[in-house]
């Protein structure tokens, strides 16, 4: 037996651990039923979803999202003592539903993507999360990083694969809908892949993807800390520019705390 194993089995839970563990477990099981109905009751019918049905469900997921990860003040719209950034993320939620519905009311253009930059930890990736499903074109949330780790294992495959839309089998979670976009988490961040070489997977896959989704852009989105000057670091001018074709890009503001700490 390896040390590390001889200290596992030695290691004694006081009664107050065992109940805390207890609670965790029974908070994540409820969050997992919850999240399954969620997804039951969406997908009952193919039916596009109203902004204000949109608007209802994403309160209801966000409220999943924060119990499953054991949130202490659970799913916010409301930030006390942060009137501004509550200001701007109401109007971006609001905003986000009249998109996802695909209404005629979207401040968004519909033939975009969405792109929320703003700084660490203030809800970017958690806001996109809570739209992943809907009946006008769902995605999923996948990090950069883990794109060019996956390329630096498998190769090119991996730039052709994040520039379109996935298949999927799972039509119960998205609507009856067969394939499904990405939602590129932490743009900017995830430096180079190194397969035979050094590689700028993302600046590959973005490339790819403006060359190949015209009139498809919705199906991409993506969150990012990096300014202007930051991704043109990351990338190039030109790909800079064509982000702006393809995505709307919502500021959110700088001065917004880290809710992860003040949170988690």
């Amino acid at each position: 037996m390896s040390s590390k194993q001889a200290t596992l089995t030695s290691l004694t839970l006081t009664e107050e651990d065992e109940i805390e563990l207890i609670q965790k477990f029974r908070a994540r099981k409820e969050a997992e039923v919850k999240k399954q109905e969620y997804f039951r009751k969406i997908n009952e019918s193919v039916t596009p979803l109203t902004t204000r049905n949109l608007y209802d469900m994403a309160i209801e997921r966000g409220a999943s999202i924060a119990k499953e990860a054991g949130w202490k003040q659970g799913f916010l719209l409301d930030f006390e003592g942060f009137v501004e950034y509550t200001t701007v993320f109401k109007s971006v939620f609001r905003g986000l539903c009249h998109y996802f519905s695909g209404s005629e009311k979207s401040p968004y253009p519909l033939n975009k993507g969405i792109i929320l930059r703003g700084p660490t930890g203030c809800g970017k990736s958690v806001l996109l999360e809570i739209f992943g499903s809907n009946t006008r074109q769902s995605f999923v949330i996948t990090s950069t990083e883990e794109i060019v780790r996956d390329y630096s294992k498998t190769g090119d495959g991996v730039i052709f694969k994040y520039a379109n839309p996935l298949p999927t089998n799972r039509w119960d979670l998205y609507f009856q809908q067969k394939s499904v976009g990405t939602c590129f988490d932490d743009l900017g961040t995830e430096g180079y892949g190194n397969r035979f070489g050094k590689t700028n997977v993302m600046l590959e896959v973005l490339s790819e993807l403006y060359r190949e989704n015209r009139g498809r852009y919705h199906y991409f989105h993506a969150t990012t800390n990096a300014g202007e000057q930051q991704l043109i670091e990351a990338y190039d001018a030109r790909i800079v520019s064509r982000l702006q074709e393809m995505f709307t890009i919502i500021e959110l503001p700088e001065n917004a705390p880290d809710f992860r700490k003040m949170y988690a």
